[in-house]
């Protein structure tokens, strides 16, 4: 494998610090760096709404990656009723990037 073709891992910081910031925030690194294709690892319960909003920012193809939080089960019931909230917002209100 050349140099060249090593998987580079990226880290930015969003501004707003929210997941659609997020998308933002990796659609113009992909834009500056000519990336046609992005891998987001994202928490199990948020995949679908990052795949989204990435996917409405990047011109290209958006390939989104579980990770397993190990929560509570009132850590999960928080974080995916957050989750029907803010996909219901992507899907209503706010159907941009």
């Amino acid at each position: 494998m050349a140099v060249d073709d090593r998987p580079q891992v990226h880290c930015p910081l969003p501004d707003p610090d929210t997941t659609r910031g997020e998308a933002r925030v990796i659609a113009s690194l992909a834009e500056k760096q000519g990336w046609k294709r992005v891998i987001v690892v994202t928490s199990s319960y948020q995949v679908s709404r990052a795949r989204l909003l990435l996917s409405r920012c990047l011109d290209g193809e958006v390939l989104a990656v579980r990770a397993q939080p190990e929560l509570s089960g009132i850590e999960w019931a928080q974080r995916v009723g957050h989750e029907w909230l803010a996909w219901t917002q992507a899907m209503t209100i706010m159907r941009r990037c």
